[in-house]
C-alpha cells in the first residue's frame, strides 16, 4: 500500500524528537544513527563536564552540535518527504503508537544515560574528589572558611568516618548540654545554621552536619541510594559522635 508522506509531519515528528521524521519516511537507520549521534554527545558532555573547568565551551560546543542535528534532521525530513510524495509504500513501523513509544525510549535515553556517566564520573576517586580539580576544590573551601569564619559560637570541627565516606560535622554548645543534630536542608551545608546557632549553643550541645551527599566538606565514596542507606549512615555517624542513645 502506497500513502502520501507529508512534508510538514515529517518536519514536526523531526522537531519533536531528532530522527523520527527519517524514520516517518522509511528511513530507520538514518533516524537511528541522528538519535545515537545526540545521546552520544550527551553522555561524552556528561562525562567531560566533570573532568575539565573549561564548562562554558563544553556548553557551547554541544549546544552547536545537538542544534545542527536537530536542523539537519528537520530540513532533511521535510526535503525527502517531498521526493518521496505519493510514491513511499507504507512500512509496518509507519504507525502512530511506534512514533510515539520510539518518541519515549529517545527521551528517556536522552535523559537517562547522561545523568549515569555523570554518576560515574563523579565516583572516580582522584585526590580531588568529587570536585572537577585541584584548582576547584581549593576554591570551594576557601570561599567555605571565609563563610566559617561568621560562626558566632566557638565549635571545634570533626571528620567522622562512615562507610559512605566522611563526613564533617561543627560541634558547638556545652559540653554537657543535651545533644541536638542539625542537619540542613537540600543544596546546603551546616553554614546555614549561622543565624541560629548562638541561640541553639546556649543550652545544647550542637552537631552542625555537612550532609554526605551534598554540599559542604563531606566526601562520599559510595552513593546513598535508599532509604535505608541515608539511616545506616546516620546510624554510623551518630555511633561515632557517641550519640546512639542520646
Amino acid at each position: 500500500m502506497t500513502k502520501r508522506r507529508n512534508p510538514a509531519v515529517a518536519a514536526v515528528l523531526s522537531l519533536v524528537s531528532t530522527g523520527l521524521g527519517q524514520v516517518y519516511n522509511g528511513e530507520i537507520s538514518r533516524g537511528i544513527i541522528l538519535k545515537i549521534g545526540l545521546l552520544l554527545s550527551f553522555c561524552t558532555y556528561a562525562f567531560l563536564v566533570f573532568k575539565s573547568t573549561r564548562e562554558l565551551l563544553l556548553w557551547s560546543s554541544v549546544l552547536a552540535f545537538f542544534i545542527i542535528l536537530k536542523v539537519y534532521s528537520i530540513f532533511q525530513a521535510w526535503i525527502r518527504s517531498r521526493k518521496l510524495g505519493s510514491a513511499y509504500v507504507v512500512q509496518k513501523f509507519n504507525k502512530s503508537s511506534i512514533y510515539v513509544l520510539l518518541t519515549i525510549v529517545f527521551l528517556a535515553a536522552s535523559m537517562g544515560l547522561p545523568l549515569m556517566v555523570a554518576r560515574f564520573s563523579l565516583m572516580e576517586m582522584t585526590p580531588y574528589h568529587p570536585f572537577r580539580s585541584e584548582a576547584a576544590k581549593q576554591l570551594y573551601l576557601d570561599f567555605y572558611e571565609e563563610k566559617a569564619k561568621e560562626w558566632p559560637v566557638e565549635s571545634e570541627t570533626e571528620m567522622v568516618d562512615t562507610s559512605y565516606g566522611q563526613t564533617f560535622v561543627r560541634i558547638s554548645g556545652p559540653a554537657d548540654g543535651s545533644p541536638l543534630v542539625l542537619l540542613p536542608g537540600a543544596s546546603a551545608n551546616s553554614l546555614m545554621w549561622l543565624p541560629n546557632i548562638e541561640a541553639l549553643s546556649r543550652s545544647f550541645r550542637t552537631y552542625a552536619v555537612d550532609n554526605i551527599y551534598d554540599f559542604g566538606r563531606s566526601v562520599f565514596t559510595r552513593t546513598l541510594r535508599t532509604p535505608l542507606d541515608f539511616v545506616e549512615w546516620l546510624d554510623e555517624l551518630f555511633i561515632a559522635l557517641n550519640l546512639e542513645d542520646r
